[in-house]
């Protein structure tokens, strides 16, 4: 393999695709200094894209002038001439032997660290060892673009609508799969209100874009799910807790729900997972195969190695999104508005706790929910959409607007 592989480094473009992937403690100290010697002659040679083995050892003896009789400079030169001799390699099956050895040298080291009595969680890890070496060894098409065929989705609106408030609908236009949102509130200001409000009124458009099989997972990190139930029946139904109960006692409540968010009851459900790690979600979307998946509090969700709040927040909202690409689903998740956007109907995204760009960068939509400390103002909710890469045609991507927000009922009414 060796061999193979020194071949297919030869060509510039390939040892950039390659080199990230060697695991060079795996390979023998010849082949090691040779590929050194090949990011060498490429580093001296920056427009030149293919190395040849007659280069390639003009190269080193030249810059080795005064030690060609070294037993190492000899086997050098001996391997150059070898190069001469070997058939230029399929770059696929490299990747794929490449990946295979460095998945198997990390498994080891992970079992090293274990067995000698490291905090490890060994199970999860080799599971996401797994899943991360099976995603990339998966050789995708690039897929054939049609212009008209975009066009025509455009033009038809095909995609999830966020419904439930007129500035919603009037400024974000229609999403794919894919699409990652995120929604920032103050603690205890309705962030769980205003989910269930915009996933109630969006049902149908989520129903229309995804199908009824593919339901909305909603993944309760704080506090007891039990509570969101209700909240999902009165958002929809506009309807106070009384109200909820003489609908129950009278029969009439699931019928009205379904007809009120146009799909099964069941379409929106709760998921505990206070303690999960993101392993655990991955699995979760993995079984389910949602159309929507929604986080409450993401930094919440543990995740291996990673010990750094900033940091770890980060990654979190990183891995949320490509698992959103991956399996196709719509990424919701929130987080607090920290103490510097508190008493502000409009806070900015610089005001996101633990993050000054990895939430910005990792999402498409940032919708903000500011608040006002006064009594008088309890009711009202500021929103902006601090980020809207999906912003309606002739309409600015930044809009700021006011809603009364009603607890009791758990509804968000603008304009």
């Amino acid at each position: 393999m060796d061999i193979q592989l020194v071949r297919a480094c030869l060509t510039r473009k390939t040892f950039e695709i390659l080199h990230p992937k060697i695991p060079y403690d795996l390979l023998g100290s010849t082949t090691v200094a040779m590929l050194k010697w090949i990011r060498a002659f490429f580093k001296a040679n920056p427009d030149v894209s293919k190395a040849t083995p007659e280069l390639l050892q003009t190269y080193i003896t030249v810059r080795l002038e005064h030690r060609v009789d070294q037993p190492e400079v000899k086997l050098l030169v001996e391997l150059c001439q070898r190069l001469q001799n070997t058939p230029e390699p399929n770059v696929p099956t490299m990747l794929n032997m490449l990946m295979e050895h460095d998945f198997v040298g990390k498994v080891g080291n992970l079992y090293v660290r274990y067995e000698q009595g490291d905090e490890v969680d060994f199970y999860t890890e080799i599971e996401q060892l797994t899943k991360e070496y099976n995603t990339l060894r998966r050789l995708r098409d690039i897929p054939e673009y049609d212009i008209g065929e975009i066009l025509q989705e455009l033009r038809d609106g095909r995609g999830m609508k966020l419904k439930g408030m007129t500035f919603l609908e009037d400024y974000i236009d229609n999403f794919p799969g894919g699409t990652s949102i995120g929604i920032a509130a103050r603690p205890n200001q309705g962030k769980s209100s205003l989910l269930c409000y915009l996933l109630t009124k969006s049902a149908p458009s989520i129903q229309q874009y995804f199908g009824t099989d593919r339901k909305v997972l909603f993944m309760v990190n704080e506090g007891d799910p039990n509570r969101v139930v209700p909240r999902l029946y009165q958002a929809a139904l506009g309807a106070t807790l009384s109200e909820l109960y003489a609908m129950h006692d009278a029969g009439t409540l699931l019928s009205k729900y379904e007809e009120a968010i146009q799909a099964p009851a069941d379409f929106i459900k709760p998921v505990p997972i206070a303690g999960w790690s993101f392993a655990e979600i991955e699995r979760e979307v993995e079984e389910q195969n949602p159309s929507v998946v929604v986080v409450d509090m993401l930094e919440h969700v543990s995740m291996v190695g990673v010990t750094n709040k900033a940091e770890r927040t980060t990654d979190l909202w990183v891995k949320a999104r490509e698992l959103a690409l991956i399996y196709d689903y719509v990424s919701i998740a929130t987080v607090q508005i920290g103490i510097e956007g508190a008493n502000n109907l409009f806070p900015s995204y610089d005001h996101l706790n633990y993050s000054k760009t990895g939430i910005q960068a990792a999402t498409d939509i940032i919708l903000m929910m500011g608040s006002l400390n006064d009594p008088q103002y309890q009711h009202i909710r500021g929103f902006n959409t601090a980020k809207n890469k999906f912003s309606v045609e002739g309409k600015p991507s930044l809009v700021e607007a006011e809603a009364v927000f009603n607890k009791d009922t758990s509804e968000f009414k603008d304009g």
